[in-house]
């Protein structure tokens, strides 16, 4: 059985001897640190190198989320809370659980379980006006969904496009962006891409039956395929 790396973070030492003394129950879990604010737990991380961090949501001034916004890793996260009102968001960035205060044993060994068998709580449908907690080698932020021009795909991974002409190259396959992005705001013009329609500049009809979408803030424009063009054309027309 592979022994994956816990680091425990929260700004109150018995809360983190509590995680601990439940976590000896787990032979495949092995405490390698922990820290009680951002700065510490953006350390250990780098040090330690963790495939599970236990994320209380108040680190004193700051928060967890701040802590995500900041630190880079491949990592599983498992919010460790007293506080239920941020359960939606935690799982918008990406979060395996969330548990509250006082620790249920039953629970945590459910949640365990769900890593072992590389599973996650399937996330709710995105908002216009939600954010997502992008993490990719280079970059780790919120970006908001309506910032994003465009998403395209390749393999299981995505290219997320925004306003700010910037890209993100996440983990994420088109079939969870189309069960979770709102249906009124993106569109798939490709079998490999998806656009947010109010970021469109022009469509360019050509003789083969195809399209060029052009968008505001990207320099190239997007194919639509002959089939997307017919469809968007009956819809949008």
């Amino acid at each position: 059985m592979k022994t994956m790396r816990a680091l425990i973070i929260d700004d109150e030492r018995y809360a983190r001897e509590e995680i601990k003394i439940l976590l000896k129950e787990f032979n495949d879990i092995h405490v390698v640190g922990e820290a009680d604010d951002v700065n510490r737990s953006i350390s250990e991380i780098k040090v330690k190198n963790p495939d599970i961090i236990f994320l209380d949501i108040q680190l004193g001034r700051e928060t967890g989320f701040d802590l995500l916004e900041k630190a880079a890793g491949n990592f599983k996260i498992i919010f460790v809370t007293a506080y239920d009102q941020y359960a939606i968001k935690a799982f918008e960035v990406n979060a395996l659980d969330y548990l509250l205060k006082p620790v249920n044993p039953e629970r945590l060994r459910l949640t365990l379980n769900r890593i072992r068998n590389n599973s996650i709580i399937k996330p709710k449908n995105l908002d216009y006006d939600d954010s997502i907690f992008v993490k990719s080698n280079f970059h780790s932020m919120f970006v908001k969904i309506d910032t994003i021009i465009c998403i395209c795909i390749d393999g299981d991974y995505s290219s997320i496009y925004t306003k700010d002409k910037k890209r993100y190259v996440i983990l994420e396959t088109l079939k969870n962006w189309e069960q979770r992005l709102p249906e009124k705001h993106f569109y798939k013009i490709h079998r490999s891409t998806i656009i947010n329609i109010n970021c469109i500049e022009k469509i360019v009809n050509l003789e083969n039956k195809t399209s060029r979408v052009h968008l505001y803030n990207k320099e190239e424009p997007l194919k639509m395929s002959r089939r997307f063009a017919a469809k968007f054309q009956s819809e949008y027309r």
